[in-house]
């Protein structure tokens, strides 16, 4: 690794790891409103979906409705919080992006959603995966519920890592809101926890896709560089 600093960038500080972490957005959660009969599965690609129900249905009738349905999340770290909550997680997806995770569970879908029923794709307000349009084209019965929102922060000019700094973006809103506060240094070295948000980037950046999607892996990555 050298002398080259690893900075996490994203929108909540991690337990201490030994390195940089910089703040770059936050999590606003929206209001939301259910028509439960004729939900029979959940979908979570990020860790605030099953926040979001939480904040919103916790010590509710509707909390223990939407706890008892098979989850399907995207990877470990959504499924790790989904389970913390007390959420039935049935699939935990391998591929790391949309698309992939589309091909895994879109089976497995299938067979669990009786006639007349939807699975609910809990997600954010904006979305680069394509993983919705391609459950559709899949013919999965499907609803999306926007259950929050990413605000990018104002940050001084002096919180801009040093050159040479490795990034660590874990999602693209991520990496847009590091972009709305700083200029990207050329000698920066970028990593994606996941595809989508590797295809965020800009072409010319020196990037690196994390070998799985979790900060572990990240950082072990960020290590050799």
């Amino acid at each position: 690794m050298g002398d080259r600093p690893i900075v996490l960038v994203g929108s909540r500080l991690h337990a201490s790891l030994g390195f940089e972490q910089l703040v770059v957005s936050a999590i606003e959660y929206l209001p939301l409103k259910l028509d439960l009969a004729p939900i029979k599965a959940l979908i979570f690609t990020s860790k605030h979906a099953p926040l979001a129900l939480e904040n919103q249905f916790k010590n509710t009738p509707t909390e223990s409705i939407l706890k008892a349905l098979p989850v399907f999340a995207l990877a470990s770290k959504s499924a790790q919080v989904a389970r913390d909550l007390g959420f039935d997680v049935y699939f935990v997806g391998q591929k790391g992006e949309g698309l992939g995770f589309c091909a895994e569970m879109s089976p497995l879908l299938r067979s669990a959603l009786p006639p007349d029923s939807y699975a609910l794709y809990v997600r954010a307000q904006t979305i680069v995966s394509g993983l919705d349009q391609a459950l559709i084209q899949e013919q999965i019965p499907l609803k999306q519920c926007i259950a929050y929102q990413t605000k990018p922060l104002k940050l001084p000019p002096e919180r801009k890592p040093k050159p040479h700094s490795i990034l660590i973006f874990g999602a693209p809103s991520a990496y847009k809101a590091f972009r709305a506060n700083f200029d990207w240094d050329r000698s920066y070295t970028a990593i994606a926890l996941g595809e989508s948000t590797l295809k965020s980037f800009d072409p010319q950046m020196s990037a690196f896709k994390s070998p799985k999607p979790t900060l572990e892996s990240s950082i072990a990555l960020a290590k050799t560089l």
